[in-house]
């Protein structure tokens, strides 16, 4: 013990040496943590705990009706097999009627957050995706990332397009005519006051039917007119063209949701392009939600209890491709692969971007509910309140998690 005590610190062992050493090695090991370890993709139980408690803080909140049991069926049109969702309040009454468009690769039974948030809130929910476009990834794995580019292109022409508003047409058709005969369930679907939304793929239908204009892809559907829009992940396609003028006719309430980083897994769209509608429409009852690190995958509105086979429930699950940076332009800059939203990873695990929260996931989904719910009572049932929300309080509610404008 005393020869220890009274060694003495040399140079080769003098503090002055330690610290730097001890520093870069400290920023060695965090970097590693990085690449290898990081932040962690949440539990869906996390998420789901974060969201119920952001949810529990004074906001916008509806009645809360109790919904009846999911309809889930095959609808046949024109040769081809509709895969159709029909979800009412329970209690007697006459709904708004709103259509929902899954994303590309989802069945009807997609959006299942978004569904219940809006059964509660008062309104009868038909949710409509083709055969095709439900079963067009199933067979890609996560080496498939060209595949999945080649897949999704023609499902976004203006001829696939016309043939999702045909198949509209039929659905309205379908829903008066079992109200006519006497169903008790579609006899609540009020088509005269008609809202349509739509996630990724469906979120280009949606904003067709709100007035969108796409050479040769307009095809007349006769239904009432549509009294609000919702777009999730709004598609913009700059190659197009007549992008100053593509959204002048749409003069309905509009609400759009996006976030920084809302890349889709097709390499068709960017997070700067989805707010192209909310900028290039006629002002008046214009809204967009953009989440601050909002992810592709977080606007399906997927279930919380139901497996993911991206995210895997374990701890040591990594965030997903599209939570981390993809190369060196920082933060919403371009990707050299697409992310993950529900189809097939791609691109490369980096460094985790410093920024993300992985708390803001379920608060985030909660804010988008609420909004979209304020949104839907403040333009089809001209509710103060809702109005008020939208307006101001709104503001402290989101915090940071994200920015609510209108114009």
């Amino acid at each position: 013990m005393n020869q220890i005590s009274h060694l003495q610190p040399t140079g080769e062992h003098s503090p002055s040496l330690l610290t730097p050493l001890m520093v870069f090695l400290g920023i060695m090991m965090m970097l590693l943590e990085g690449c290898f370890g990081g932040p962690r993709w949440p539990k869906a139980a996390d998420i789901q705990d974060d969201k119920t408690a952001f949810a529990e803080r004074p906001h916008y909140e509806p009645p809360g009706l109790e919904a009846s049991p999911l309809r889930r069926e095959n609808w046949h049109h024109d040769g081809r097999t509709l895969d159709v969702s029909y979800l009412t309040p329970r209690p007697e009454g006459h709904y708004p009627l709103i259509l929902y468009f899954p994303g590309l690769g989802e069945d009807a039974a997609a959006g299942e957050l978004w569904r219940s948030a809006w059964v509660a809130a008062g309104y009868a929910v038909l949710t409509l995706q083709a055969t095709p476009d439900r079963d067009a990834t199933r067979h890609l794995n996560v080496d498939d990332r060209q595949d999945l580019r080649m897949i999704a292109h023609p499902r976004f022409t203006r001829e696939a397009s016309r043939q999702r508003l045909l198949d509209v047409h039929y659905v309205l058709q379908e829903c008066q005519r079992l109200s006519h005969q006497g169903d008790v369930d579609f006899k609540k679907a009020d088509d005269q006051r008609l809202i349509v939304a739509g996630y990724d793929l469906g979120a280009q239908t949606a904003a067709l039917l709100a007035g969108e204009q796409h050479q040769g892809a307009q095809e007349k559907v006769e239904m009432a007119p549509v009294m609000a829009a919702i777009l999730l992940s709004p598609h913009v396609d700059l190659a197009a063209g007549g992008l100053e003028s593509r959204y002048d006719k749409i003069n309905t309430p509009l609400l759009i949701v996006t976030g920084t980083e809302d890349h889709d897994p097709y390499g068709m769209s960017s997070p700067s392009l989805r707010t192209a509608i909310f900028k290039q429409s006629p002002p008046g009852q214009k809204y967009l939600l953009m989440l601050d690190y909002g992810l592709h995958r977080q606007l399906a509105g997927k279930s919380l209890m139901e497996p993911d086979p991206e995210t895997q429930e374990q701890d040591e699950s990594p965030l997903p491709d599209e939570a981390v940076e993809a190369n060196t332009k920082g933060h919403s800059g371009h990707r050299s692969g697409p992310p993950s939203g529900g189809h097939p990873a791609a691109g490369s695990m980096m460094f985790p971007e410093p920024r993300f929260n992985p708390r803001h996931y379920g608060q985030q989904l909660a804010a988008i509910e609420t909004t979209m719910v304020a949104f839907l009572d403040a333009t089809i049932k001209h509710s103060p309140k809702a109005n008020q929300w939208l307006s101001s309080d709104s503001t402290a509610w989101l915090g940071k998690i994200a920015v609510l404008q209108h114009r």
